[in-house]
């Protein structure tokens, strides 16, 4: 097998890993993006019902009070700890997407290239062909 042939086996493994990869990233990065909107209201509604145990639990000293109010706490900080996880996937998914478009562009750069000097070595051999009939005709 030449480095051609093996090239291009590898040029068509890798176009068939991103077709069968690239909708699933898709369809995850929607998904984180939805994630990441409801954390965000979560996360007000967390906040609004705090202040709400806040203003009872200073009008009253009640011990249900407290033990909800550190129950919203504890939700409070394991929320931050998903939100955190959702964010760095998602940089995560964001880098990925990134590399495979350098990728494919410096694939379509070394493509445009090898066309390039494909091209200019047939020009030279036209070139030749076409001296070469004229050179036999002088020397005739």
């Amino acid at each position: 097998m030449t480095n051609v042939e093996q090239n291009k086996g590898e040029a068509s493994l890798a176009q068939g890993v991103t077709a069968l990869l690239e909708p699933v990233a898709l369809l995850h990065d929607e998904k984180m993006k939805k994630i990441l909107a409801s954390q965000e209201a979560l996360e007000k509604q967390i906040d609004r019902f705090s202040a709400e145990i806040l203003k009872l639990k200073d009008k009253e000293n009640n011990a249900m009070l407290s033990f909800y109010s550190s129950k919203l706490a504890t939700s409070r900080k394991r929320l931050k700890k998903v939100e955190t996880t959702v964010m760095q996937i998602q940089d995560r998914v964001e880098n990925i997407a990134r590399m495979h478009e350098q990728l494919l562009a410096a694939e379509k750069k070394q493509e445009q290239e090898k066309n390039g000097a494909c091209s200019t070595a047939d020009a030279e051999e036209e070139l030749k062909e076409q001296e070469s009939p004229d050179d036999t005709k002088e020397k005739s």
